[in-house]
């Protein structure tokens, strides 16, 4: 299990804020925190848009299943 910090988890709020994303998008870039901190080299989604707006530290870890 992975845990986000305070200054983490408003990090990726704000992130998204700037990039104009809401609703289920926000919960997609709090996923993608956890998986950045955790070290995954992959990140399967069917939802690679969204993920792929966090920037390329997400990006680069994005695959469609």
């Amino acid at each position: 299990m992975v845990e986000l910090t305070v200054a983490e988890y408003l990090k990726a709020v704000t992130s998204c804020a700037s990039r104009g994303m809401s609703g289920a998008a926000v919960y997609n870039a709090l996923h993608a925190s956890c998986a950045v901190k955790a070290g995954v080299e992959v990140l399967y989604t069917w939802n690679v848009k969204d993920f792929v707006r966090l920037g390329p530290e997400v990006a680069g870890l994005v695959r469609t299943p």
